[in-house]
């Protein structure tokens, strides 16, 4: 049967299917339908708190992912500790391990933000996020899981963001969307042995200078 991907996390992953949906990618992110079925679970205002409710009540309904994108944490810097967040974040996906034993996890990391809103000191919380980035990226490989880094966003471009410094621009979310799709080819790659080759994307829609044209970087 088809592999089940679940992409889940705040209001990025609804903009993020909402700008796929009008490429020529579409909302499966150009991986072949049949063989490959994307869904999508963006919740605007999301918090870690609400990711493994949000998960069950999905499952509920009997469905299942075989890959499981989580992007999620933005939301909760400055309203609880650094400590609190990374316990809270490896408690919840050592549960979802345990729920579902055969699961590639494709943890997206958090990215810069030109404005925090619960911050007095914005740099403070950037290196905060950075911390909180580094100490999951590890504890996620380390189960087998997919790193995503986001890279292209770690410059802080303006041009990268709307007008209050939180949300991403079209070509932010070019880059977000493109790094999601990077992290997924890499989770089918390990689920069976490489057998499901993304579509390329040389004849997608040139969004912000081609940038669905380049080669998919490695991790």
């Amino acid at each position: 049967g088809a592999v089940s991907v679940w992409i889940l996390g705040h209001s990025f992953i609804s903009w993020a299917r909402r700008g796929a949906a009008v490429k020529t990618s579409g909302s499966q992110l150009g991986f072949p339908e049949g063989r490959v079925n994307v869904h999508w679970f963006g919740v605007p205002g999301l918090r870690w708190s609400g990711v493994w409710p949000l998960l069950l009540k999905n499952v509920r309904s009997g469905r299942r992912p075989d890959v499981l994108v989580i992007h999620a944490g933005g939301n909760d810097m400055g309203l609880c500790s650094q400590r609190e967040l990374v316990v809270a974040m490896k408690q919840d996906l050592d549960r979802i391990r345990q729920l579902f034993p055969d699961i590639i996890l494709v943890w997206s990391e958090m990215v810069p933000r030109l404005v925090w809103r619960y911050a007095r000191d914005g740099e403070r919380m950037d290196r905060s996020r950075g911390k909180v980035n580094k100490l999951m990226a590890s504890f996620v490989r380390k189960f087998g899981g997919v790193v995503v880094r986001h890279t292209d966003l770690e410059e802080k471009m303006p041009s990268c963001y709307r007008a209050d410094g939180v949300h991403l621009s079209v070509l932010g979310m070019s880059f977000f969307t493109l790094a999601l799709m990077e992290g997924i080819e890499r989770a089918l790659g390990y689920l069976g042995g490489g057998v499901v080759p993304r579509l390329r994307f040389q004849a997608a829609t040139p969004v912000a200078g081609g940038i669905f044209a380049r080669t998919p970087r490695g991790s």
